[in-house]
């Protein structure tokens, strides 16, 4: 191979588009991590079956990106473009063939409730798919997009001295940067964030469907995600923005062992409450970590909208 044709494809690579991880690995594991921890006996037993018995939630939940790149059929299947223009809610015609985040969650749950009328690798791939989508949900930029802008990856930005875009902003950039400021690891986050929750705030978040979660979803990106973003964005914004994000990785967490122990479990009671302890392997997302401006105390609370 020639010099000249060695350097061509080194640039090209160079050039090619990364791909968008929402919520990135820490993000998508707390969630797994965080439904595990609230699944009945009987549902946690048949999702070992169907895993293996020393798979976990998390150590699958970022499956679904991973095989992106050769299952091209489930790229729309990460999320829904919901305009921020407007009304801003679910429409069908915003999901052809319903290939998009809202419904997709439906249609893996229906193969995992029939799981003996398919293969079980069929069934395998439902239930990877089904907790990482339940995460992408989560995302409000799997829900939302301005004047195309593709979720935010078109609004380029710098956060803190680091080059980025809206969207790994927000799958990435403010989870690093709360666990970096805090020096806490994504496991004490999640475990903080598993163990905050309040029963009223369990009931709220299982009710309606996962048109409505989109909807919630949608509506965090109106409210928080896109007001006050520019070219530049420091404290200020990580600041509002902390609070949202926190809310978001529980909702999904949630919603996800709540769907699976409705699937798995008749005698479920309606409420995934905390049955085993949050466990969570430290393994950081890849990649090099954003400088850091000075440490600061936590962020508070954002008030934020609820659930239908």
């Amino acid at each position: 191979m020639s010099r000249l044709v060695l350097l061509l494809i080194v640039c090209l690579l160079a050039l090619a588009p990364v791909p968008s991880w929402a919520w990135g690995r820490d993000g998508h594991r707390i969630v797994a991590a965080m439904a595990e921890s609230r699944l009945t006996p009987t549902a946690l037993e048949r999702v070992r079956a169907i895993l293996g018995e020393d798979t976990s939630l998390a150590s699958v939940s970022t499956w679904a990106d991973e095989v992106r790149p050769r299952r091209r059929e489930s790229a729309p299947w990460h999320y829904v473009n919901i305009p921020i223009e407007g009304v801003g809610v679910f429409e069908p015609e915003l999901c052809p063939n319903d290939d998009c985040v809202t419904m997709i969650i439906g249609r893996m749950a229906a193969t995992l409730a029939d799981a003996q009328m398919y293969d079980p690798l069929e069934v395998e791939e439902a239930l990877k798919f089904i907790v990482h989508f339940l995460g992408d949900q989560a995302q409000p930029l799997h829900n939302a997009n301005e004047a195309d802008d593709r979720g935010g990856n078109a609004k380029r930005l710098v956060f803190f001295d680091r080059e980025t875009n809206l969207h790994s902003l927000w799958d990435t950039g403010l989870i690093r940067r709360e666990l970096e400021s805090r020096g806490i690891d994504a496991a004490a986050f999640g475990n903080e964030l598993n163990e905050e929750i309040r029963p009223e705030s369990l009931r709220r978040w299982v009710a309606g469907t996962p048109i409505d979660w989109s909807n919630e979803a949608h509506a965090v990106a109106q409210d928080f995600v896109y007001p006050g973003w520019a070219p530049e964005l420091g404290e200020d914004y990580f600041r509002k923005s902390i609070g949202p994000v926190r809310v978001q990785l529980q909702r999904g967490g949630v919603r996800t062992a709540h769907l699976l122990n409705s699937i798995f479990d008749t005698q479920y009671d309606g409420l995934p409450t905390i049955r085993r302890p949050f466990v969570l392997e430290d393994r950081p997302d890849e990649g090099v970590r954003p400088q850091l401006a000075p440490v600061f105390e936590q962020a508070p609370e954002a008030e934020m909208p609820v659930a239908p």
